[in-house]
């Protein structure tokens, strides 16, 4: 094969592409969620259509495998500029760079935002977006970097927050004007507790540091509700819509008269599990006794001398390697002691004569639930002999009957409080505070109050088990109804059965 042919053949694709100028810019709509106006465009960049390199993802892989990564960055920029301005859009024009091609064409003598200047927008009017495959290995660098760009007017704003590069970290280090809450923590916001407080969270520091937040992945209506009435500015994702080479000029009227809507949203509480575990290590805490420990190689002086010496300890723990071999409780001890003779010939022998082989051992982690079952076993000693309790496997301290049933009680009675310990349903305070924040936004709604008559022969009959599926079923069949009947969202959270 000729040479001349040979690295035609070779030639790097993406190159071509860029020379070609066979890429394309698509926008998709930034939604500014208490206005329902469109605020800005997200641009992305598509190689050929129906081709391997269409979406961006293959593109910058084999650019990567080219070596010119920076070179497509370079020409992104400019394909998104150009159709941007020719397309006469609105509002803000997000631009995607990393953290290597803001330092090598953003800032110099070939900056690749030129194409702003031919095309007469201005540069307020611009977000650069760090991408979350950016690393930054030169903090000072790239922190001089950021400041030359904002001299120029343009903004920054951290992508994916809560994913990948994009920590708490660098928000701090870099003070970007806008963040975007990964979708990860939108999609099923609305289900999903834990996601709801860890956007919270991000509000709060959003809050303290003056930044913007966009929610991205915002793909139906329950999650749109949920961020709208959390107070998050702005939104972006498929229910606005998607990348397009011709932009959206407005959103939907139908989801521009939900955001305006008088609907609230009802905010996910702690699931079971959430709550249960968290509480058990809640309940583990308060129970512990913090109380010294004996070693394997004691002798049952030691231990008398031990509880001569604290009076109020009910019982101590053998350990060997900080992990508990057995329990010695106090009374049986002492009672064993007292008899004629037994100090004399007992004294220097091993503790273990008088211990409990297979004493009752608590993890600090364990659940609420599994402490409630040792309250329901049929092996009770813990409730004279005391119990262990451990961290890690480790002998953390004592426990007592007595604060067991006490800690486990407290616990549900907390718990009781956000949802019902039998069914889980909602309790009083998630329904009294949603209806609160129902009647701070003036929003019309329906409550009501169902007492099903005569249910305790029915509990009496068939068990607690099976009245609590009768309830969880009748709840379910009034949430069904208010759906039907085509009332507010909030009216499911305010159906209380008793």
């Amino acid at each position: 094969m000729p040479h001349d042919m040979q690295s035609k053949l070779e030639a790097p694709r993406i190159k071509n592409l860029i020379s070609q100028r066979s890429l394309s810019a698509v926008f998709q709509p930034i939604v500014d969620l208490e206005s329902g106006s469109i605020c800005g465009y997200e641009s992305l960049i598509r190689g050929p259509a129906s081709t391997p390199l269409e979406m961006p993802n293959a593109l910058f892989t084999q650019a990567k495998a080219e070596g010119c990564s920076i070179d497509l960055e370079r020409a992104s920029a400019q394909t998104c500029i150009e159709a941007f301005a020719r397309l006469w859009c609105e509002g803000k024009l997000i631009l995607n760079f990393s953290a290597e091609a803001l330092q090598q064409i953003v800032v110099g003598p070939s900056n690749a935002l030129d194409p702003l200047g031919e095309t007469r927008i201005d540069p307020t009017r611009v977000v650069l977006e760090l991408t979350e495959q950016s690393i930054i290995h030169d903090t000072g660098k790239f922190l001089s970097t950021v400041a030359t760009l904002r001299v120029t007017g343009v903004q920054l704003a951290l992508d994916d927050y809560g994913t990948a590069n994009a920590s708490m970290n660098l928000w701090v280090r870099l003070r970007p004007d806008v963040v975007k809450i990964d979708r990860f923590f939108i999609h099923g916001i609305a289900n999903d507790s834990l996601k709801f407080e860890a956007v919270k969270a991000m509000q709060h520091f959003a809050k303290a540091s003056g930044t913007r937040l966009i929610a991205e992945g915002i793909d139906n209506i329950a999650d749109l509700i949920v961020v709208r009435d959390m107070g998050i500015t702005c939104g972006q994702g498929f229910y606005f819509g998607k990348p397009d080479a011709q932009p959206l000029r407005s959103i939907d009227p139908d989801a521009t008269a939900l955001l305006h809507s008088k609907h609230i949203a009802v905010f996910p509480e702690p699931t079971r599990d959430t709550r249960v575990l968290t509480s058990g290590g809640m309940a583990a805490t308060k129970m512990l006794v913090h109380a010294p420990a004996l070693p394997r190689h004691a002798i049952n002086n030691d231990v008398l001398e031990l509880f001569n010496r604290l009076p109020e300890l009910h019982a101590v723990a053998i350990v060997e390697n900080d992990q508990p071999v057995t329990l010695i409780n106090r009374r049986g001890f002492m009672d064993r002691y007292a008899l004629p003779y037994h100090r004399e010939p007992f004294g220097k022998r091993s503790c273990l004569q008088f211990a409990h082989a297979s004493p009752v051992i608590v993890e600090r982690s364990m659940t609420v639930e599994e402490m409630a079952k040792l309250l329901a076993s049929e092996d009770q000693r813990y409730l004279a002999n005391g119990f262990v309790i451990t961290e890690n496997g480790k002998y953390a301290g004592l426990g007592t009957g007595e604060t067991l049933v006490r800690a486990v009680t407290e616990a549900r009675i907390e718990a009781a409080r956000y949802a019902s310990p039998l069914t889980f349903l909602p309790g009083n305070i998630p329904i009294s505070s949603h209806i609160t924040r129902l009647l701070d936004n003036d929003a019309g709604f329906h409550a009501c109050y169902v007492d099903l008559n005569h249910f305790k022969p029915f509990n009496n009959q068939y068990g607690y088990w099976q009245g609590d599926e009768v309830l969880k079923f009748a709840a379910t069949v009034l949430v069904a109804l208010c759906a039907t009947l085509s009332v507010t969202f909030s009216a499911t959270s305010a159906v209380m059965i008793s």
